[in-house]
Protein backbone atom coordinates (compact mmCIF):
# COMPACT_ATOMS: atom_id res chain seq x y z
CA UNK A 1 0.00 0.00 0.00
CA UNK A 2 1.43 3.09 -1.06
CA UNK A 3 2.02 6.23 1.83
CA UNK A 4 3.43 9.76 0.67
CA UNK A 5 5.40 11.79 2.82
CA UNK A 6 5.34 15.36 3.00
CA UNK A 7 3.29 17.39 0.67
CA UNK A 8 5.26 17.14 -2.23
CA UNK A 9 3.27 14.70 -4.82
CA UNK A 10 7.11 13.54 -6.22
CA UNK A 11 7.88 11.79 -2.75
CA UNK A 12 8.20 7.95 -3.33
CA UNK A 13 5.80 5.75 -1.51
CA UNK A 14 6.64 3.54 1.12
CA UNK A 15 7.75 0.26 -0.30
CA UNK A 16 7.84 -3.49 0.75
CA UNK A 17 11.79 -3.44 -0.61
CA UNK A 18 14.36 -3.32 1.66
CA UNK A 19 17.75 -1.63 -0.02
CA UNK A 20 19.62 -5.43 -0.28
CA UNK A 21 16.69 -7.13 -2.15
CA UNK A 22 16.78 -3.66 -5.02
CA UNK A 23 20.34 -3.58 -5.65
CA UNK A 24 20.85 -7.29 -5.61
CA UNK A 25 17.93 -7.37 -7.76
CA UNK A 26 19.26 -8.12 -11.52
CA UNK A 27 16.27 -6.70 -13.51
CA UNK A 28 16.24 -3.62 -11.45
CA UNK A 29 20.19 -3.00 -11.66
CA UNK A 30 20.24 -3.79 -15.34
CA UNK A 31 17.30 -1.18 -15.36
CA UNK A 32 19.49 1.56 -13.75
CA UNK A 33 22.46 1.19 -16.03
CA UNK A 34 20.20 1.76 -18.98
CA UNK A 35 19.94 5.48 -17.53
CA UNK A 36 22.00 8.18 -19.87
CA UNK A 37 22.74 9.50 -16.67
CA UNK A 38 23.99 8.65 -12.81
CA UNK A 39 21.57 7.08 -10.43
CA UNK A 40 22.42 6.76 -7.04
CA UNK A 41 21.28 5.05 -4.20
CA UNK A 42 22.95 6.28 -0.34
CA UNK A 43 21.44 6.50 3.21
CA UNK A 44 20.01 9.16 5.32
CA UNK A 45 23.89 9.64 6.46
CA UNK A 46 25.52 10.24 2.97
CA UNK A 47 26.83 6.56 2.31
CA UNK A 48 26.37 5.20 -0.89
CA UNK A 49 25.26 1.92 -1.31
CA UNK A 50 24.58 1.77 -5.14
CA UNK A 51 25.74 3.41 -8.27
CA UNK A 52 25.01 2.59 -11.94
CA UNK A 53 26.99 2.24 -14.78
CA UNK A 54 26.72 6.13 -15.56
CA UNK A 55 27.41 6.71 -12.04
CA UNK A 56 30.68 3.96 -12.24
CA UNK A 57 31.58 5.94 -15.02
CA UNK A 58 31.41 9.38 -13.81
CA UNK A 59 32.52 8.93 -10.56
CA UNK A 60 36.10 6.54 -11.69
CA UNK A 61 35.02 4.37 -9.33
CA UNK A 62 35.46 0.35 -9.90
CA UNK A 63 32.99 -1.87 -9.40
CA UNK A 64 35.46 -4.34 -7.60
CA UNK A 65 36.00 -2.29 -4.99
CA UNK A 66 33.70 -1.05 -2.03
CA UNK A 67 32.01 2.06 -2.41
CA UNK A 68 33.43 3.33 1.07
CA UNK A 69 32.06 6.83 -0.01
CA UNK A 70 30.03 9.68 0.52
CA UNK A 71 27.32 11.10 -2.00
CA UNK A 72 29.13 15.01 -2.12
CA UNK A 73 32.09 13.54 -2.97
CA UNK A 74 31.11 12.20 -6.20
CA UNK A 75 30.76 16.25 -6.98
CA UNK A 76 34.02 17.34 -5.75
CA UNK A 77 32.80 18.71 -2.35
CA UNK A 78 33.58 17.70 0.88
CA UNK A 79 30.70 18.16 3.07
CA UNK A 80 27.03 17.58 2.32
CA UNK A 81 25.30 20.16 -0.17
CA UNK A 82 22.70 22.48 1.76
CA UNK A 83 19.95 21.54 0.23
CA UNK A 84 20.30 18.45 0.20
CA UNK A 85 21.06 18.07 3.90
CA UNK A 86 17.48 20.59 4.14
CA UNK A 87 15.63 17.92 1.86
CA UNK A 88 16.56 14.80 4.42
CA UNK A 89 15.69 16.73 7.44
CA UNK A 90 12.34 17.82 6.13
CA UNK A 91 11.84 14.83 3.85
CA UNK A 92 11.20 16.41 0.64
CA UNK A 93 12.71 15.78 -2.94
CA UNK A 94 15.64 18.72 -3.47
CA UNK A 95 16.67 20.28 -6.77
CA UNK A 96 20.22 21.93 -7.10
CA UNK A 97 21.90 23.73 -9.91
CA UNK A 98 25.59 24.86 -9.54
CA UNK A 99 28.61 24.59 -11.27
CA UNK A 100 30.82 22.03 -11.23
CA UNK A 101 34.72 22.23 -12.07
CA UNK A 102 35.06 25.79 -13.39
CA UNK A 103 37.36 24.82 -15.66
CA UNK A 104 35.28 22.81 -17.61
CA UNK A 105 32.33 24.80 -18.02
CA UNK A 106 29.93 21.67 -16.50
CA UNK A 107 26.99 21.86 -14.67
CA UNK A 108 25.01 19.27 -13.01
CA UNK A 109 21.44 19.12 -11.85
CA UNK A 110 20.48 16.62 -9.02
CA UNK A 111 17.22 15.10 -7.96
CA UNK A 112 16.63 13.52 -4.82
CA UNK A 113 13.86 11.02 -4.13
CA UNK A 114 13.12 9.21 -0.60
CA UNK A 115 11.55 5.65 0.48
CA UNK A 116 10.52 5.22 3.68
CA UNK A 117 10.14 2.07 6.08
CA UNK A 118 6.87 0.95 7.77
CA UNK A 119 7.87 3.41 10.50
CA UNK A 120 8.16 6.72 8.32
CA UNK A 121 11.61 6.71 8.80
CA UNK A 122 13.84 6.98 5.71
CA UNK A 123 14.80 3.99 4.50
CA UNK A 124 17.04 4.66 1.64
CA UNK A 125 17.31 7.82 -1.05
CA UNK A 126 17.59 7.67 -4.75
CA UNK A 127 19.66 10.62 -6.03
CA UNK A 128 19.98 11.16 -10.14
CA UNK A 129 22.54 13.65 -11.51
CA UNK A 130 22.43 15.19 -14.86
CA UNK A 131 25.03 17.66 -16.66
CA UNK A 132 24.53 20.43 -19.01
CA UNK A 133 26.93 22.32 -20.87
CA UNK A 134 26.40 26.44 -21.23
CA UNK A 135 26.65 27.23 -24.78
CA UNK A 136 25.46 30.37 -26.11
CA UNK A 137 25.11 29.05 -29.46
CA UNK A 138 22.65 26.67 -28.26
CA UNK A 139 20.47 29.15 -26.58
CA UNK A 140 18.34 32.29 -28.31
CA UNK A 141 19.10 35.71 -26.56
CA UNK A 142 15.84 35.83 -23.79
CA UNK A 143 17.84 32.10 -22.95
CA UNK A 144 21.16 33.86 -21.93
CA UNK A 145 22.58 33.37 -18.79
CA UNK A 146 20.55 35.50 -16.99
CA UNK A 147 17.38 32.95 -17.58
CA UNK A 148 19.81 29.79 -18.41
CA UNK A 149 18.04 28.64 -14.51
CA UNK A 150 14.96 28.94 -16.19
CA UNK A 151 15.50 27.14 -18.92
CA UNK A 152 17.20 24.09 -17.35
CA UNK A 153 14.27 24.13 -14.85
CA UNK A 154 11.74 23.80 -17.75
CA UNK A 155 14.21 20.97 -19.41
CA UNK A 156 14.18 19.64 -15.65
CA UNK A 157 10.36 19.08 -15.48
CA UNK A 158 10.91 16.92 -18.34
CA UNK A 159 13.53 14.64 -17.19
CA UNK A 160 11.76 14.55 -13.80
CA UNK A 161 8.72 13.33 -15.61
CA UNK A 162 11.06 11.06 -17.92
CA UNK A 163 12.50 9.63 -14.53
CA UNK A 164 9.23 9.16 -12.89
CA UNK A 165 7.87 7.17 -16.24
CA UNK A 166 10.74 5.03 -15.51
CA UNK A 167 10.81 4.62 -12.03
CA UNK A 168 7.35 3.57 -12.60
CA UNK A 169 8.88 0.84 -14.78
CA UNK A 170 11.59 -0.29 -12.42
CA UNK A 171 8.65 -0.52 -9.69
CA UNK A 172 6.77 -2.58 -11.73
CA UNK A 173 9.27 -4.46 -13.02
CA UNK A 174 10.26 -5.26 -8.95
CA UNK A 175 6.59 -5.86 -8.74
CA UNK A 176 6.53 -8.83 -11.00
CA UNK A 177 9.67 -10.69 -9.80
CA UNK A 178 7.94 -10.60 -6.30
CA UNK A 179 4.63 -12.44 -8.09
CA UNK A 180 7.20 -14.57 -9.59
CA UNK A 181 9.12 -15.45 -5.88
CA UNK A 182 6.09 -15.81 -4.44
CA UNK A 183 5.04 -17.81 -7.42
CA UNK A 184 7.69 -19.99 -6.69
CA UNK A 185 7.52 -19.89 -3.17
CA UNK A 186 3.97 -21.18 -3.82
CA UNK A 187 5.05 -24.15 -5.97
CA UNK A 188 7.80 -25.16 -3.82
CA UNK A 189 5.09 -25.66 -0.72
CA UNK A 190 2.80 -27.07 -2.72
CA UNK A 191 5.45 -30.31 -3.65
CA UNK A 192 6.63 -30.23 -0.68
CA UNK A 193 3.86 -30.87 1.09
CA UNK A 194 1.93 -33.86 -1.14
CA UNK A 195 2.78 -36.91 0.26
CA UNK A 196 3.61 -38.57 -3.30
CA UNK A 197 7.11 -38.99 -4.69
CA UNK A 198 7.32 -35.44 -7.02
CA UNK A 199 10.11 -34.77 -9.17
CA UNK A 200 11.34 -33.03 -12.36
CA UNK A 201 14.15 -34.68 -14.51
CA UNK A 202 15.99 -32.69 -18.07
CA UNK A 203 16.18 -34.06 -21.01
CA UNK A 204 19.16 -35.69 -20.00
CA UNK A 205 17.82 -37.82 -16.73
CA UNK A 206 19.27 -35.73 -14.31
CA UNK A 207 16.87 -34.78 -11.30
CA UNK A 208 16.61 -31.05 -11.43
CA UNK A 209 13.70 -31.14 -8.32
CA UNK A 210 12.85 -32.90 -6.09
CA UNK A 211 10.45 -33.11 -2.53
CA UNK A 212 10.60 -33.97 0.97
CA UNK A 213 8.72 -37.36 0.20
CA UNK A 214 11.50 -38.34 -2.46
CA UNK A 215 14.40 -37.75 -0.12
CA UNK A 216 12.21 -40.08 2.22
CA UNK A 217 12.03 -43.03 -0.54
CA UNK A 218 16.03 -42.96 -1.57
CA UNK A 219 17.17 -42.02 1.87
CA UNK A 220 19.32 -39.25 0.90
CA UNK A 221 19.07 -35.41 1.06
CA UNK A 222 18.42 -33.46 -1.78
CA UNK A 223 22.14 -32.03 -2.02
CA UNK A 224 22.85 -35.41 -2.83
CA UNK A 225 20.00 -36.07 -5.23
CA UNK A 226 20.07 -33.36 -7.65
CA UNK A 227 21.92 -33.63 -10.70
CA UNK A 228 22.20 -37.31 -10.71
CA UNK A 229 20.17 -39.99 -13.02
CA UNK A 230 18.33 -42.56 -11.51
CA UNK A 231 21.87 -45.13 -12.50
CA UNK A 232 23.66 -42.83 -9.87
CA UNK A 233 21.17 -43.39 -7.42
CA UNK A 234 19.80 -47.01 -7.75
CA UNK A 235 20.67 -50.30 -8.12
CA UNK A 236 20.41 -51.62 -11.38
CA UNK A 237 17.50 -53.31 -11.11
CA UNK A 238 15.56 -50.54 -10.54
CA UNK A 239 17.69 -47.87 -12.61
CA UNK A 240 16.45 -50.14 -15.96
CA UNK A 241 12.97 -50.38 -14.64
CA UNK A 242 12.98 -46.65 -14.21
CA UNK A 243 14.54 -45.74 -17.51
CA UNK A 244 12.77 -47.90 -19.47
CA UNK A 245 9.02 -45.74 -18.55
CA UNK A 246 11.27 -42.11 -19.32
CA UNK A 247 12.28 -43.51 -22.13
CA UNK A 248 8.35 -44.21 -23.47
CA UNK A 249 7.68 -40.19 -22.58
CA UNK A 250 10.13 -39.05 -24.45
CA UNK A 251 9.35 -41.09 -27.69
CA UNK A 252 5.65 -40.99 -27.26
CA UNK A 253 5.65 -37.47 -25.46
CA UNK A 254 2.86 -38.38 -23.79
CA UNK A 255 2.10 -39.33 -20.30
CA UNK A 256 2.43 -42.83 -19.12
CA UNK A 257 1.25 -44.65 -15.77
CA UNK A 258 3.70 -47.59 -14.34
CA UNK A 259 3.78 -49.53 -11.25
CA UNK A 260 6.56 -52.05 -9.83
CA UNK A 261 7.69 -54.04 -7.46
CA UNK A 262 11.12 -54.02 -5.29
CA UNK A 263 12.87 -54.83 -2.41
CA UNK A 264 13.86 -51.75 -0.02
CA UNK A 265 17.01 -51.64 1.87
CA UNK A 266 15.05 -53.40 4.89
CA UNK A 267 14.30 -56.49 2.79
CA UNK A 268 10.48 -55.33 2.57
CA UNK A 269 9.22 -56.01 -0.73
CA UNK A 270 7.37 -52.80 -1.97
CA UNK A 271 4.92 -51.31 -4.71
CA UNK A 272 5.45 -48.49 -6.25
CA UNK A 273 2.71 -46.64 -9.09
CA UNK A 274 4.05 -43.77 -10.94
CA UNK A 275 2.44 -41.10 -13.37
CA UNK A 276 5.37 -39.55 -15.66
CA UNK A 277 4.19 -36.61 -17.64
CA UNK A 278 6.57 -34.68 -20.74
CA UNK A 279 7.40 -31.22 -20.27
CA UNK A 280 7.11 -29.96 -23.66
CA UNK A 281 8.97 -26.17 -24.94
CA UNK A 282 7.92 -24.20 -27.63
CA UNK A 283 9.31 -25.26 -29.47
CA UNK A 284 6.98 -28.53 -29.37
CA UNK A 285 10.68 -30.61 -28.51
CA UNK A 286 10.43 -32.13 -24.60
CA UNK A 287 12.53 -30.27 -22.60
CA UNK A 288 12.02 -33.14 -19.41
CA UNK A 289 9.83 -35.32 -17.60
CA UNK A 290 7.70 -34.83 -14.47
CA UNK A 291 7.27 -37.73 -12.02
CA UNK A 292 4.65 -38.64 -9.38
CA UNK A 293 5.11 -42.15 -7.26
CA UNK A 294 2.97 -43.10 -4.78
CA UNK A 295 3.78 -46.63 -2.35
CA UNK A 296 0.80 -48.39 -3.09
CA UNK A 297 2.22 -51.68 -1.04
CA UNK A 298 -1.02 -51.20 1.30
CA UNK A 299 -3.42 -51.45 -1.20
CA UNK A 300 -1.86 -54.36 -2.96
CA UNK A 301 -1.82 -56.50 0.04
CA UNK A 302 -5.66 -55.24 0.51
CA UNK A 303 -5.84 -56.38 -3.43
CA UNK A 304 -4.74 -59.83 -2.77
CA UNK A 305 -6.77 -60.31 0.32
CA UNK A 306 -4.31 -60.43 3.06
CA UNK A 307 -5.55 -62.54 5.92
CA UNK A 308 -3.21 -62.07 8.60
CA UNK A 309 -2.49 -58.69 10.30
CA UNK A 310 0.37 -56.33 9.10
CA UNK A 311 1.91 -56.71 12.55
CA UNK A 312 1.94 -59.91 12.26
CA UNK A 313 2.91 -59.70 9.19
CA UNK A 314 5.64 -58.08 10.07
CA UNK A 315 7.21 -60.02 12.77
CA UNK A 316 7.57 -62.74 11.12
CA UNK A 317 9.75 -61.21 8.59
CA UNK A 318 11.60 -59.93 11.57
CA UNK A 319 11.94 -63.27 12.87
CA UNK A 320 13.29 -64.34 9.47
CA UNK A 321 15.82 -61.75 9.45
CA UNK A 322 16.85 -62.42 13.23
CA UNK A 323 17.37 -65.89 12.12
CA UNK A 324 19.71 -65.08 9.62
CA UNK A 325 21.80 -62.83 11.26
CA UNK A 326 22.72 -65.43 14.43
CA UNK A 327 23.13 -68.24 12.27
CA UNK A 328 27.08 -68.55 11.21
CA UNK A 329 26.05 -70.23 7.94
CA UNK A 330 25.82 -67.89 4.61
CA UNK A 331 22.44 -67.34 4.42
CA UNK A 332 19.38 -65.37 1.79
CA UNK A 333 16.30 -65.42 0.90
CA UNK A 334 14.19 -65.11 -1.97
CA UNK A 335 11.09 -64.21 -3.55
CA UNK A 336 8.97 -65.98 -5.81
CA UNK A 337 10.61 -64.42 -8.67
CA UNK A 338 14.51 -65.70 -7.39
CA UNK A 339 15.47 -61.77 -6.18
CA UNK A 340 17.48 -62.09 -2.48
CA UNK A 341 15.11 -60.20 -0.09
CA UNK A 342 17.24 -60.71 2.78
CA UNK A 343 20.70 -61.68 3.33
CA UNK A 344 23.22 -61.90 6.00
CA UNK A 345 26.78 -60.85 7.00
CA UNK A 346 28.49 -64.09 6.19
CA UNK A 347 26.60 -64.46 2.90
CA UNK A 348 28.06 -60.77 1.94
CA UNK A 349 31.74 -61.88 3.27
CA UNK A 350 31.56 -65.36 1.40
CA UNK A 351 30.47 -63.19 -2.16
CA UNK A 352 32.04 -60.00 -1.57
CA UNK A 353 29.35 -57.64 -2.55
CA UNK A 354 27.92 -54.72 -0.90
CA UNK A 355 24.50 -55.52 0.39
CA UNK A 356 22.42 -53.06 -1.50
CA UNK A 357 24.60 -54.80 -4.27
CA UNK A 358 22.71 -58.26 -3.31
CA UNK A 359 19.13 -57.18 -2.11
CA UNK A 360 16.84 -56.99 -5.15
CA UNK A 361 19.51 -58.70 -7.49
CA UNK A 362 18.23 -61.90 -9.00
CA UNK A 363 20.03 -65.35 -7.25
CA UNK A 364 20.83 -67.00 -9.99
CA UNK A 365 22.98 -64.18 -11.39
CA UNK A 366 25.74 -65.35 -9.13
CA UNK A 367 26.08 -68.96 -9.93
CA UNK A 368 28.26 -70.02 -12.72
CA UNK A 369 25.60 -72.99 -14.21
CA UNK A 370 22.43 -71.07 -12.94
CA UNK A 371 20.58 -74.27 -14.76
CA UNK A 372 21.00 -76.36 -11.69
CA UNK A 373 19.42 -74.29 -9.13
CA UNK A 374 15.68 -75.06 -8.50
CA UNK A 375 13.91 -73.42 -6.40
CA UNK A 376 12.00 -74.87 -3.63
CA UNK A 377 14.02 -78.37 -4.47
CA UNK A 378 14.45 -80.44 -0.97
CA UNK A 379 18.07 -81.86 -1.93
CA UNK A 380 20.97 -80.08 -0.97
CA UNK A 381 23.77 -80.05 -4.09
CA UNK A 382 26.80 -78.38 -5.05
CA UNK A 383 27.13 -75.32 -6.98
CA UNK A 384 29.36 -72.45 -8.14
CA UNK A 385 29.06 -69.32 -6.93
CA UNK A 386 31.13 -66.32 -8.79
CA UNK A 387 32.02 -63.67 -6.54
CA UNK A 388 32.48 -59.83 -7.10
CA UNK A 389 36.06 -59.94 -7.61
CA UNK A 390 35.79 -62.78 -10.43
CA UNK A 391 36.71 -65.35 -7.97
CA UNK A 392 34.55 -69.15 -7.46
CA UNK A 393 33.34 -70.76 -4.62
CA UNK A 394 31.83 -74.41 -4.21
CA UNK A 395 29.33 -74.43 -2.00
CA UNK A 396 26.91 -77.07 -0.76
CA UNK A 397 23.12 -75.56 -1.33
CA UNK A 398 20.10 -76.37 0.62
CA UNK A 399 16.60 -74.60 0.64
CA UNK A 400 14.07 -74.18 2.70
CA UNK A 401 10.48 -73.05 2.23
CA UNK A 402 8.47 -70.10 4.26
CA UNK A 403 4.74 -70.59 2.64
CA UNK A 404 2.50 -68.45 5.32
CA UNK A 405 -0.94 -67.53 4.54
CA UNK A 406 -1.03 -63.84 3.92
CA UNK A 407 2.79 -63.43 3.29
CA UNK A 408 4.86 -63.50 0.45
CA UNK A 409 5.71 -66.79 -0.30
CA UNK A 410 9.89 -67.28 0.62
CA UNK A 411 12.89 -69.63 -0.01
CA UNK A 412 15.87 -69.52 2.38
CA UNK A 413 18.63 -70.76 0.92
CA UNK A 414 22.01 -71.75 3.02
CA UNK A 415 25.28 -71.60 1.48
CA UNK A 416 28.33 -73.82 2.79
CA UNK A 417 31.56 -73.46 1.18
CA UNK A 418 33.52 -76.87 0.83
CA UNK A 419 36.57 -75.52 1.64
CA UNK A 420 34.95 -74.42 5.15
CA UNK A 421 34.40 -78.18 5.76
CA UNK A 422 38.47 -79.41 5.47
CA UNK A 423 39.90 -81.19 7.64
CA UNK A 424 36.63 -82.25 9.33
CA UNK A 425 36.02 -85.64 7.32
CA UNK A 426 36.74 -88.80 9.19
CA UNK A 427 37.10 -92.12 8.14
CA UNK A 428 34.94 -94.30 10.55
CA UNK A 429 37.32 -96.99 11.77
CA UNK A 430 36.32 -99.78 14.33
CA UNK A 431 37.46 -101.05 17.69
CA UNK A 432 38.10 -104.49 17.91
CA UNK A 433 34.94 -105.97 19.76
CA UNK A 434 34.47 -107.74 23.46
CA UNK A 435 31.92 -109.97 24.24
CA UNK A 436 28.16 -108.13 25.71
CA UNK A 437 29.04 -110.15 29.42
CA UNK A 438 32.67 -108.59 29.45
CA UNK A 439 31.34 -105.09 29.02
CA UNK A 440 33.11 -102.76 31.65
CA UNK A 441 30.46 -102.58 34.57
CA UNK A 442 27.96 -103.49 32.78
CA UNK A 443 27.69 -99.96 31.31
CA UNK A 444 25.68 -100.28 27.79
CA UNK A 445 22.40 -99.69 26.67
CA UNK A 446 20.46 -100.23 22.94
CA UNK A 447 19.81 -96.92 21.08
CA UNK A 448 17.17 -97.13 18.86
CA UNK A 449 18.36 -96.35 15.42
CA UNK A 450 17.22 -92.24 13.90
CA UNK A 451 16.99 -90.73 17.63
CA UNK A 452 19.22 -88.46 19.76
CA UNK A 453 19.70 -89.05 23.47
CA UNK A 454 20.97 -86.49 26.12
CA UNK A 455 22.69 -87.58 29.57
CA UNK A 456 22.47 -84.95 32.31
CA UNK A 457 25.06 -84.90 34.64
CA UNK A 458 28.11 -82.77 36.07
CA UNK A 459 29.98 -85.68 35.97
CA UNK A 460 31.12 -86.61 32.27
CA UNK A 461 32.84 -90.23 32.98
CA UNK A 462 29.39 -92.61 33.14
CA UNK A 463 29.05 -91.22 29.90
CA UNK A 464 32.35 -91.99 28.24
CA UNK A 465 32.12 -95.34 29.77
CA UNK A 466 28.70 -95.49 27.89
CA UNK A 467 29.79 -94.47 24.65
CA UNK A 468 33.11 -96.71 24.82
CA UNK A 469 31.67 -100.27 25.71
CA UNK A 470 28.92 -99.56 22.76
CA UNK A 471 31.98 -99.34 20.40
CA UNK A 472 33.69 -102.12 21.89
CA UNK A 473 30.47 -104.27 21.40
CA UNK A 474 30.67 -103.24 17.46
CA UNK A 475 29.35 -100.05 17.00
CA UNK A 476 30.95 -97.55 14.35
CA UNK A 477 31.46 -94.40 16.93
CA UNK A 478 32.51 -90.86 16.61
CA UNK A 479 33.87 -88.70 19.43
CA UNK A 480 33.43 -84.83 19.46
CA UNK A 481 34.79 -83.69 22.87
CA UNK A 482 36.37 -80.83 24.28
CA UNK A 483 38.70 -82.79 26.69
CA UNK A 484 41.94 -83.79 24.85
CA UNK A 485 41.30 -86.71 22.37
CA UNK A 486 44.83 -88.55 23.65
CA UNK A 487 43.85 -88.45 26.97
CA UNK A 488 39.98 -89.56 26.67
CA UNK A 489 41.84 -92.22 24.34
CA UNK A 490 44.27 -93.80 26.62
CA UNK A 491 41.57 -93.26 29.66
CA UNK A 492 38.73 -95.25 27.91
CA UNK A 493 40.58 -97.53 25.74
CA UNK A 494 39.81 -96.17 22.31
CA UNK A 495 42.08 -96.60 20.03
CA UNK A 496 40.97 -96.57 16.88
CA UNK A 497 37.59 -94.44 17.12
CA UNK A 498 37.78 -91.17 15.17
CA UNK A 499 38.08 -87.47 17.63
CA UNK A 500 36.45 -83.96 16.64
CA UNK A 501 38.42 -82.00 19.12
CA UNK A 502 36.59 -78.36 20.24
CA UNK A 503 39.53 -76.30 20.20
CA UNK A 504 41.08 -73.10 18.77
CA UNK A 505 44.64 -74.10 18.84
CA UNK A 506 44.91 -77.21 16.23
CA UNK A 507 47.49 -79.94 17.37
CA UNK A 508 48.98 -82.34 15.23
CA UNK A 509 46.84 -84.13 12.77
CA UNK A 510 43.78 -84.24 15.18
CA UNK A 511 40.51 -82.95 13.52
CA UNK A 512 39.15 -79.68 15.19
CA UNK A 513 36.47 -77.22 15.19
CA UNK A 514 36.43 -73.89 16.62
CA UNK A 515 34.06 -72.37 18.56
CA UNK A 516 33.44 -69.84 16.02
CA UNK A 517 32.90 -72.77 13.61
CA UNK A 518 29.53 -73.80 14.44
CA UNK A 519 28.21 -74.60 10.95
CA UNK A 520 30.72 -77.06 10.98
CA UNK A 521 29.20 -79.08 13.14
CA UNK A 522 26.70 -80.48 10.91
CA UNK A 523 27.89 -81.44 8.17
CA UNK A 524 30.92 -83.54 10.07
CA UNK A 525 28.12 -85.86 12.18
CA UNK A 526 26.46 -86.40 8.58
CA UNK A 527 29.17 -87.26 6.49
CA UNK A 528 30.24 -89.98 9.51
CA UNK A 529 26.56 -91.13 9.54
CA UNK A 530 26.48 -91.70 5.80
CA UNK A 531 29.27 -93.75 5.90
CA UNK A 532 28.48 -96.44 8.62
CA UNK A 533 25.54 -98.65 9.47
CA UNK A 534 24.17 -98.36 13.06
CA UNK A 535 26.33 -96.19 13.92
CA UNK A 536 26.71 -93.71 17.18
CA UNK A 537 28.07 -90.22 17.66
CA UNK A 538 29.06 -88.65 21.15
CA UNK A 539 29.33 -85.39 21.94
CA UNK A 540 30.31 -83.25 24.73
CA UNK A 541 31.10 -80.05 25.08
CA UNK A 542 27.95 -78.25 24.07
CA UNK A 543 28.99 -75.10 26.72
CA UNK A 544 32.28 -74.21 24.64
CA UNK A 545 30.20 -73.43 21.35
CA UNK A 546 28.39 -71.30 23.12
CA UNK A 547 31.73 -68.52 23.52
CA UNK A 548 31.57 -67.37 19.86
CA UNK A 549 27.89 -68.08 19.41
CA UNK A 550 24.34 -66.87 20.57
CA UNK A 551 22.59 -69.55 22.62
CA UNK A 552 19.72 -69.63 20.18
CA UNK A 553 22.91 -70.29 17.39
CA UNK A 554 23.88 -73.18 19.38
CA UNK A 555 20.29 -74.82 19.45
CA UNK A 556 19.59 -74.35 16.17
CA UNK A 557 22.86 -76.16 15.54
CA UNK A 558 21.35 -78.83 17.56
CA UNK A 559 18.17 -78.62 15.85
CA UNK A 560 20.47 -79.70 12.22
CA UNK A 561 21.99 -82.61 13.83
CA UNK A 562 19.05 -84.09 15.35
CA UNK A 563 17.19 -83.78 11.47
CA UNK A 564 20.35 -85.32 9.81
CA UNK A 565 20.69 -88.22 13.04
CA UNK A 566 16.44 -88.65 11.91
CA UNK A 567 16.97 -89.36 8.60
CA UNK A 568 19.55 -91.91 9.57
CA UNK A 569 20.05 -95.56 11.22
CA UNK A 570 22.22 -94.01 13.38
CA UNK A 571 22.14 -92.80 16.90
CA UNK A 572 23.45 -89.83 18.74
CA UNK A 573 24.37 -89.46 22.55
CA UNK A 574 25.11 -85.66 23.80
CA UNK A 575 26.06 -84.92 27.47
CA UNK A 576 24.70 -81.49 28.63
CA UNK A 577 24.68 -80.05 32.09
CA UNK A 578 21.90 -78.30 32.52
CA UNK A 579 22.74 -76.37 35.21
CA UNK A 580 25.27 -74.88 32.81
CA UNK A 581 22.18 -73.38 30.71
CA UNK A 582 18.61 -71.28 31.40
CA UNK A 583 15.43 -73.45 31.61
CA UNK A 584 13.82 -72.53 28.90
CA UNK A 585 17.37 -72.93 26.39
CA UNK A 586 17.97 -76.33 28.52
CA UNK A 587 13.94 -77.25 27.29
CA UNK A 588 14.29 -75.77 23.82
CA UNK A 589 17.94 -77.67 23.33
CA UNK A 590 16.27 -81.02 24.58
CA UNK A 591 13.12 -81.02 23.52
CA UNK A 592 13.29 -83.95 20.72
CA UNK A 593 15.58 -85.82 22.32
CA UNK A 594 14.86 -88.97 24.94
CA UNK A 595 16.35 -88.79 28.19
CA UNK A 596 18.68 -91.88 29.28
CA UNK A 597 20.47 -93.11 32.06
CA UNK A 598 23.40 -95.37 32.52
CA UNK A 599 22.20 -98.69 33.81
Amino acid sequence: MKKEKGNNESSLAVTQYTIDEIINNPILRNAFDTFPYVAAIYDKHYNILFLNKSGYEFTGFKRTEPLNRKCYEMIGRTSPCENCRRSIEQKEPSFEYKSYLDDSGNNIHLKSSFVYNSEGEIEYIIGYIRFFKYDKACFSEEYEPANLEVLIAERTDDLIAVNEELQAEVMERIHIENELRESQLTFNTLIETIPEIVYFKDSHGKNIVANKAFENFIGLEKKDIIGKTDRELFSDFLASSFQESDDEVMRTKKAVRTSADFIDPQGNKKFLETIKTPIIGDDGEIEGIVGLSRDITDQKISEDSLKISRNELEQTYDYIRNLMELTPIATVSLDAQQRITTVNQKAIDMLGYDLDELIGAPFIGLISKPEKFVQGSERSLVLEFVTKAGTSIVANVSQSLIDKEGMDEKTVVTLQALSDLRGIFVDPLQEESIEQESVHDDKYIDLEPGNVYFIDDVNTDETYRLFSNMVKSGAPGLCITRQNPARVRKTYGLLKTPFIWFTKNQTGDIPFIDSSELYKLQPTILNFIEKVDSGVVFLDGLEYLSLDNDIRSVIKAVEEVNDSVMDSNSSMIIHVNSLALDTKDFYLMTRWMKPIKCI
